[in-house]
């Protein structure tokens, strides 16, 4: 049995929960092994955990990686022994048998039926949902609940921080052809791969409040320690021999009316 599960919105993490129930028989010891898979995940369900004879129980399995809208699962019913009421088991009408001691009972049908007999040894599964771990906000992939791979909706991924933003952070500008990690990339990122998209990159100062690309910053920092002063397009703490710092504009200005810097 399988079913395919699509649509499901940016995550990092998925686990499925579903329910089993086994078709009637009175044999309490004998239990059916259940194999299943998610994706390329594979399980096989203990029973002695959580007996699914003659009831309905609820499975929960293990969360697994999963980046992708579309999930597959599938599930088999791992046969490798029969209960105490059957003798044996085949194709219709032919090997399906019932042990002497319950010929006549509703487990080996009316009549002793043997293909009655067989069509009791399978089980169900029911009510499958997928529980999925999501991205954080704006992310179009990710892989954890803090960090986005790659965004959705125009925004752009801040490599300080692995979110996505409608316009760029302070002291960052946006750049649509940058390459991520890799391929001649001129800084190094190590959880990023080689992609085009739009990314947020540093400015090239930590004084350097805007910028408009890594060598051209428009506006410093006016307070705190990165208080600094703008000189063709560079952020300096002390504004270089010959200007002054302009308080107002944050600039370094040349001497006007006698005054000079010494």
């Amino acid at each position: 049995m399988s079913q395919t599960v699509t649509g499901i919105p940016a995550h990092y993490a998925v686990r499925i929960r579903f329910g089993i129930y086994m078709i009637n028989n009175d044999d309490t010891s004998y239990i059916y092994p259940l194999v299943y898979t998610i994706d390329t995940h594979f399980f096989t369900h203990d029973p002695s955990k959580q007996a699914y004879y003659s009831c309905y129980d609820i499975i929960t399995s293990p969360q697994v990686p999963h980046y992708n809208t579309t999930l597959n699962v599938t599930w088999k019913n791992n046969d490798s022994t029969t209960p105490k009421n059957y003798a044996g088991c085949g194709t219709t009408g032919s090997g399906c048998r019932c042990n002497a001691g319950y010929k006549g009972s509703s487990f080996c049908g009316a009549g002793n039926d043997p293909q009655t007999c067989c069509d009791d040894k399978y089980i169900e599964i029911r009510d499958m949902i997928v529980l999925y771990s999501p991205c954080p906000s704006n992310c179009a992939t990710c892989n954890s609940q803090t960090n986005c791979s790659s965004c959705s909706g125009g925004r752009y991924l801040n490599l300080e921080d692995s979110l996505c933003y409608l316009t760029c952070p302070q002291s960052t500008y946006p750049n649509t052809t940058s390459y991520l990690y890799g391929n001649a990339a001129s800084f190094s990122y190590p959880s990023y791969f080689a992609s085009y998209q739009s990314v947020c990159l540093p400015c090239a100062s930590n004084y350097c409040l805007e910028c408009i690309n890594s060598t051209h910053c428009t506006r410093c920092y006016t307070l705190g320690r990165n208080q600094s002063y703008l000189l063709n397009y560079t952020c300096y703490q002390n504004c270089p021999f010959g200007y002054f710092e302009n308080m107002t504009n944050h600039t370094c200005d040349c001497p006007q009316d006698g005054y000079f810097k010494v």
